[in-house]
């Protein structure tokens, strides 16, 4: 049961689609005012815009006589293939018995599948040899479009002169307007005197979102069930683009929000860059969905999306600015340096050294110097320096002039000589040098690298520190 009823659902949505024809038919007419003797001619346009080759057969719902040029058009049909068009002159006469007037026939066009398309046409047959009281309604329009190239956006004027072409009062006469792809009707009833002339104004609003196309306006002017000719102008409506921006932004701390809704209110598709200005600095902290590009243009900078929107259709476009992040990277670099200030040794100690004697081609001699220097503003009191000298040399007793002398001088064969100054106190931001020499027992071929000094101290808070001062490499030449 629910495939069946499954089955019924898909026949009814899909019967629209099956029942629409694939081929089209425009009539243009050619002699539509006629004697009782005459015959009308009508140009009939049929365009196969279907995918297989098709034969069309053209008939009329009324008792007149039909012949075609070619005459195979009417009696065999005609032959398409597909994407082809064709035009066949249609030559319709009527019957013997015919009153005068305006006659609406119904011409239909079917193809060999079965589809049929049917057009009306109207026709006018004159009167012939009436006197004053046998008059029949007659009625000539003609139309006036302004403009004929037309912006969906803006208004038209459609001017549609009448004029009854005898002596009888016509009341309630039909006029119509519309047009080929029906974009709109009108209808209105107006009273004709005798031999009277009047032209109706139409002022017509189209929708914006009018796609661009050639079309016709026709107007339509009936009488009781008389059809007279109608006036035809051929208009056009033109493209035109209008992208509509509608831009919300909500500030936040250290954040800005953006919504852009972008909207193509023209009436045809647009695809194009939609470019926000920035800068480089500003480029980096934002993010946007979708995702955005940058553009660099004429000496400015971009952030641009690709937009492609059909007519009616909207886009939106969220994008934050957000510093947020850069205030948490300051924020910590501060803390950092500020714990590094609070954190660090107080008092640093830098080694250098020079050579000062050469023999055999090596370093013999060494002049070495320590810079022993309090950073802080504070007084530091106690300090203990350190330094070793390698076994491979030896301390050189020297007095010198403006720096301390060592307060202990302990020697091992092994370990070689340990050297100690001590410090009462360094004044805040005070520098003392202490400079000695050493010799060495071998002579030092290549470089020599001297091992870090060390001094020790006892800091503000009572707690004993130690700092390490630099290696210095020593390189001969």
């Amino acid at each position: 049961m629910k495939k069946l009823i499954l089955i019924l659902l898909l026949i009814i949505i899909l019967a629209p689609i099956a029942l629409a024809a694939d081929f089209n038919v425009d009539i243009e007419p050619v002699k539509s005012q006629i004697s009782p003797t005459e015959s009308a001619l009508y140009n009939v346009s049929i365009t196969n815009e279907g995918t297989t080759k098709s034969t069309y057969k053209i008939g009329i719902d009324a008792t007149w006589d039909i012949l075609s040029n070619p005459l195979s058009a009417y009696f065999s049909g005609i032959v398409l293939e597909p994407g082809e068009k064709t035009t066949t002159l249609l030559k319709l006469s009527p019957p013997s018995k015919s009153t005068s007037g305006a006659k609406r026939l119904n011409v239909e066009i079917e193809s060999n599948d079965g589809e049929k398309i049917s057009r009306s046409i109207n026709v006018y047959i004159k009167a012939i040899g009436y006197g004053p009281q046998g008059y029949v309604p007659f009625v000539m329009s003609s139309l006036i479009v302004e403009p004929v190239s037309i912006d969906p956006r803006n208004k038209l004027t459609a001017k549609v002169k009448l004029k009854n072409g005898n002596v009888l009062n016509l009341t309630d006469v039909t006029l119509e307007l519309t047009t080929r792809n029906n974009l709109f009707y009108k209808k209105r009833l107006v009273n004709l005197d005798p031999l009277e002339e009047r032209t109706e104004t139409f002022i017509i609003t189209l929708n914006p979102l009018t796609e661009p196309s050639a079309d016709s306006l026709i107007a339509t002017v009936s009488y009781l069930d008389n059809y007279f000719q109608p006036a035809r102008e051929i208009i056009e409506i033109v493209p035109f683009t209008n992208l509509v921006e509608n831009k919300s932004v909500e500030n936040k701390f250290l954040k800005i929000e953006s919504t852009i809704e972008l909207t193509n209110k023209g009436n045809q598709r647009i695809s194009e860059l939609y470019k926000v200005k920035t800068n480089l600095f500003r480029s980096l902290f934002i993010t946007s969905n979708p995702d955005a590009k940058s553009l660099n243009q004429n000496d400015e900078r971009y952030i641009v999306w690709e937009i492609s929107l059909d007519p009616a259709q909207k886009i939106t476009i969220k994008s934050t600015e957000n510093y947020q992040p850069l205030l948490v990277f300051v924020a910590s670099a501060l803390i950092v340096l500020i714990l590094y200030y609070l954190l660090r040794s107080k008092v640093v100690i830098n080694k250098s050294a020079e050579v000062l004697e050469m023999e055999e081609g090596g370093i013999s001699k060494i002049k070495i110097m320590l810079s022993v220097r309090n950073r802080s503003k504070r007084k530091i009191e106690h300090l203990k320096i350190i330094e070793k000298v390698p076994n491979i040399s030896a301390y050189v007793k020297e007095d010198y002039v403006g720096t301390l002398k060592p307060s202990k001088i302990l020697k091992h064969d092994a370990k070689g000589t340990l050297l100690k100054w001590d410090i009462d106190e360094l004044e805040g931001f005070e520098e003392r040098m202490i400079t000695y020499k050493i010799k060495s027992r071998l002579t030092i071929l290549g470089s020599m690298t001297l091992t870090p000094s060390v001094v020790k101290f006892r800091n503000p808070s009572g707690k004993i520190t130690i700092t390490h001062s630099n290696k210095h490499k020593l390189n001969m030449g």
